[in-house]
């Protein structure tokens, strides 16, 4: 049965509904835009998953870029299995629009064999490239800076910030000490599949991991607070829009005047206490990554023009 059909009590979203829908978020033709998606929450979309990413299309125009989060978390395990990474055939577990994106024809999957972005558009290599198996989960030479430097805009398709990976990045672009690392594999055509070490970004966070307990998260609230994340609405499904690079600024900020601001602060959770202990002993450092990070408009300024 298509997805058009499964629920034939809620009102069809079509393509041009959904690309208005865009439209009123901010997308505009020519944009970078990265989407984190749920299609559960769309009711009942015309085409499905495909209808989905042919409206976001639209949105963007043939100019435009469309990326995705395509994570396959192909981590070794604790006993030493592994499915070991093959960016063609490893599926993404980051929902049904985002593996039905990655194997669509012109789509091109990143090399991380744990955090993969999938891009379509006239420079969807060059935006999937640069993220090696044995280089930075969210490096800056990779997609995850690239878009910041290309001014993207972060969409969530009846998603909430709590699927921000952005935030991650900041993370790992201030060096916080709560990513450990974690062993990985990938995949080689007639060879032993290759073990690589990758930053993983395991872990309790204000914003994720909470089980129902709904806590606050005080990088969101000031994103909110600031207006700076638009919203949209189509029948029961919520959008939101934020500019990557004000995601940056404001976490950024928050990080160097409470260490540990993407952390919980539960008495009770033991890693998130850890996690900000840590933070605060090397509250010097991050404070120096920091500070160059916001010298940069190109990073933190979404008035900036677009910079590769």
């Amino acid at each position: 049965m298509s997805d058009a059909l499964s629920t034939p009590d809620l009102p069809l979203v079509t393509r041009a509904q959904l690309a208005e829908a865009f439209s009123r978020l901010g997308v505009a033709p020519g944009d970078v835009v990265l989407m984190h998606s749920s299609l559960k929450s769309l009711g009942r979309m015309d085409g499905g998953a495909d209808g989905a990413i042919d409206a976001a299309l639209i949105a963007v125009g043939p100019a435009g870029h469309l990326l995705m989060p395509t994570h396959s978390y192909c981590y070794v395990n604790n006993d030493g299995s592994c499915a070991p990474y093959d960016p063609a055939a490893s599926p993404s577990r980051t929902g049904l629009i985002t593996e039905t994106f990655r194997n669509r024809p012109g789509a091109v999957r990143s090399g991380h064999p744990t955090h993969s972005v999938t891009a379509m558009g006239p420079r969807a290599a060059w935006m999937a490239s640069g993220h090696a198996p044995g280089g930075g989960t969210f490096s800056q030479s990779g997609p995850h800076g690239r878009y910041v430097r290309l001014n993207a805009k972060i969409v969530f398709l009846g998603a909430t910030l709590a699927a921000n990976t952005t935030y991650h990045a900041v993370e790992e672009w201030l060096a916080l000490p709560y990513l450990p690392d974690a062993p990985v594999q990938v995949a080689r055509p007639g060879r032993a599949p290759e073990t690589f070490v990758v930053n993983r970004p395991s872990g309790h966070r204000s914003f994720y991991r909470n089980s129902g307990l709904n806590l606050p998260n005080p990088v969101t609230e000031a994103l909110a607070s600031r207006g700076l994340i638009r919203p949209a609405e189509l029948n029961d499904c919520v959008l939101l829009m934020v500019m990557a690079r004000d995601v940056i600024r404001v976490t950024t900020e928050m990080e160097l005047e409470s260490p540990g601001a993407l952390l919980c602060r539960q008495d009770s959770c033991a890693f998130c206490e850890l996690g900000r202990h840590h933070c605060v002993r090397q509250r010097e450092a991050t404070r120096r990554l920091g500070l160059a990070l916001l010298a940069h408009p190109e990073m933190c300024d979404p008035s900036h023009p677009a910079a590769e």
